[in-house]
């Protein structure tokens, strides 16, 4: 991928957001207040209980920290594959495909929101600043591997946005694709110590959406680094699924119009 194309579009999109001040501001401001709030409730409901099935303050504190980067992240890419799909429907897609850009490009990136990133950037800033304070994280190495591992979670869970989006597609009505995922990321606040080991396995191994704010705090505060070996299947399995699926959504182009 070209890099000027990519600090291009996120330059251009930043701009375009930029130009609504007070909407752009409000957002950043609403949701650091909102977010704030529940970490600070979090905090204090949290530290009247010691111990809980093998997860403790600081597991659920933790946990809840990736929750909101990981949603913040997959929230501002989720959007440029929500209006991808949005005009492939309304039959206005056309004009950007004449782009000279890659399909992937144009449905991961090319309509994210630079808000929400700045949102999941400052979280992670207080993630790292609050590992190292709790002594989980001790040098640039485990900053960058615990960047990979965000990362890969938030792939895993854009490509499940991906296959549902294509899936409604496929059955040629508009399914609530961000309403689905949302309940089902919702599903991270619960401790993943409530599953036993047969069902944390086969989540991890095939589903790890409802286990992605988890296995950061397992890998690192608990040294479960044979985790990491789980994923790595699973997302090379999601970038061939995805490769086959951009061959496939070609044929979808006029079916709605446009």
């Amino acid at each position: 991928m070209n890099i000027k194309l990519l600090i291009h579009t996120m330059i251009y999109n930043f701009k375009k957001e930029f130009s609504y001040k007070i909407d752009f501001f409000g957002d950043l401001f609403s949701n650091c207040i909102f977010y704030s709030f529940q970490l600070i409730l979090f905090s204090t409901i949290f530290s009247y209980i010691n111990h809980l099935e093998n997860w403790n303050k600081n597991s659920f504190y933790l946990s809840f920290l990736f929750y909101i980067f990981i949603f913040f992240s997959i929230e501002s890419f989720n959007k440029s594959i929500s209006d991808f799909f949005r005009m492939i429907f309304s039959g206005k897609i056309a004009p950007y495909l004449c782009c000279p850009i890659p399909l992937y490009f144009l449905i991961f990136i090319y309509f994210f929101s630079p808000a929400k990133l700045i949102l999941s950037f400052l979280f992670l800033l207080y993630i790292l600043y609050y590992s190292f304070q709790i002594g989980i994280l001790h040098s640039i190495y485990e900053i960058l591997l615990l960047i990979l591992i965000l990362g890969t979670l938030i792939f895993i869970n854009l490509i499940y946005i991906f296959m549902l989006n294509f899936l409604s597609l496929f059955a040629q009505r508009e399914l609530p694709v961000e309403y689905i995922h949302h309940e089902v990321f919702s599903l991270n606040l619960i401790p993943p110590t409530i599953y036993n080991s047969k069902v944390f396995y086969t989540l991890l191994i095939s589903f790890p959406l409802i286990l992605s704010a988890a296995l950061p705090v397992y890998i690192f505060e608990f040294k479960k680094f044979e985790f990491i070996y789980y994923l790595l299947p699973l997302f090379f399995i999601m970038i061939f699924i995805t490769k086959i699926l951009l061959r496939k959504i070609k044929n979808y182009y006029g079916m709605f119009g446009g």
